[in-house]
């Protein structure tokens, strides 16, 4: 599971000594931090952001369940405490690092000499001075990460509840989010010397297909369109996510319906013949370095951004998306594969439906699952996005380390279920570079 570190710590016993004044203390952020002078009132805050992906101002492409994100900017939000309430405390980021005084830091990978001179390590941490502490007063810290030159319109705060923030997004894309612990600030309005830690994970789930073996007929009736469906569909999530609250799609637009995913049309098929196949199976372009030879892109419909190397299997195809988390459990097969066609007219039907089973649980478990944030849910494995043969071992290339080798799912045997790779840890994956 790919997290972001924010730790906050004021050497209290250091200023005492003194006076109460200025003192120069290294920054959190790595042996070759800066150093920062602090006042009164001031704190450090030692913000790592880890694996930061391509780094482009695009939604980022995915193109296997490796474990990167593009993030570009972190907004802080700081709270305090006044008897059992948390309210909007007058803390800021000190204005070299927020010229704009809108608690939002720029974040980009920086060379090993610029984070030398600014304290932005070579790990991606950055230090970050907040200024308007007070003395004996409890705080906590809430932050989020995203993409783009502006704050996404619409993460909004929930007025009732300080801290908590609601995403209603037009299209699904990375957020990360997470909050501190409660801590106290001493006489000096400092923060006590033992690290405050905000872990940020990813708000959303992340979903592929992989497929091969599509027959051209099922039953005799041409198999036109393949599409991967959820029982339920969710409209926003809530942020940062409450162990206690557990799923943190939002109420609001929450619908218990039968929802396409991925849509996968075998008209990009090579052997499409215009509706009259003549081979069993279907047959798709070479994909291979992110360009398509000897046909069409065989990528799902909605699968538009696609990472610059992407590599495929012969004959397969390929598609992912991030997915909200759900609101609920409920108590219905979760995903399914469905290979559709014409069987009475001109309407497309379900010709055959394929449960799409997971690798966790037992029983029931196995069918109705819920879609957790942070979580990749791959039909089929594909572990690289640059090759199909899995990791190379660095000492020999020739030599991939055995089961990570592409696996896509064959839709045309014979049976009524496929198998679902969860992956609740999604920062354990390899390559993350490769986005």
């Amino acid at each position: 599971m790919k997290k972001v570190y924010f730790m906050s710590m004021a050497l209290a016993a250091m200023l005492a000594m003194a006076g109460c004044s200025n003192d120069d203390i290294a920054g959190m952020g790595g042996d070759d931090a800066t150093t920062t002078t602090l006042a009164e009132g001031e704190g450090i805050v030692a913000i790592n952001l880890s694996n930061t992906g391509i780094g482009t101002r695009a939604a980022r492409p995915l193109g296997s369940s490796a474990a990167a994100n593009n993030v570009d900017h972190v907004k802080l939000a700081v709270y305090s405490k006044n008897g059992a309430a948390w309210t909007k405390a007058a803390v800021t980021i000190d204005e070299a690092n927020d010229t704009d005084n809108d608690m939002v830091i720029d974040w980009a990978s920086l060379t090993d000499e610029v984070a030398s001179e600014t304290g932005h390590q070579e790990n991606n941490t950055k230090n970050v001075k907040l200024v308007g502490l007070q003395p004996n007063t409890t705080y906590k810290v809430v932050a989020y990460g995203y993409n783009g030159a502006t704050e996404p319109a619409y993460i909004t705060e929930n007025e009732s509840t300080p801290g908590v923030f609601t995403a209603k997004p037009t299209a699904v894309e990375e957020i990360f989010a997470g909050e501190s612990v409660e801590v106290t600030t001493n006489n000096n309005a400092m923060f006590p010397t033992e690290a405050v830690k905000v872990e940020m994970d990813r708000h959303v789930a992340g979903l592929l297909a992989y497929l091969m073996g599509i027959p051209t007929h099922y039953d005799g009736v041409l198999v036109e369109q393949v599409i991967v469906y959820a029982n339920a569909k969710s409209t926003g999530f809530t942020l940062p996510y409450d162990e206690e609250e557990g799923l943190n799609g939002i109420a609001d637009g929450w619908q218990t319906v039968k929802t396409p995913l991925l849509t996968f049309e075998m008209s990009k098929a090579t052997n499409w013949n215009e509706g009259k196949p003549t081979d069993a199976s279907y047959k798709f372009a070479t994909v291979t370095g992110g360009q398509a030879e000897g046909g069409e892109a065989p990528y799902a419909t909605e699968y538009t951004s696609v990472p610059a190397k992407l590599t495929l299997k012969p004959n397969t195809m390929f598609g992912a998306c991030y997915v909200m988390a759900y609101n609920q459990h409920v108590s219905s097969q979760t995903l399914t594969v469905e290979l559709m066609g014409k069987e009475n007219g001109s309407t497309l039907s379900s010709l055959k439906t394929l449960k799409v089973k997971s690798n966790k649980g037992t029983g029931e478990e196995q069918y109705q699952y819920d879609i957790l944030r942070n979580n990749f849910y791959s039909i089929g494995q594909k572990l690289y996005s640059d090759n199909d043969k899995g990791d190379p071992d660095p000492d020999d290339e020739e030599d991939p380390k055995p089961g990570d080798e592409d696996d896509p799912v064959n839709v045309g045997e014979e049976t009524d279920e496929v198998m679902l790779i969860i992956n609740d840890a999604w920062s354990v994956l390899h390559n993350m570079e490769l986005e």
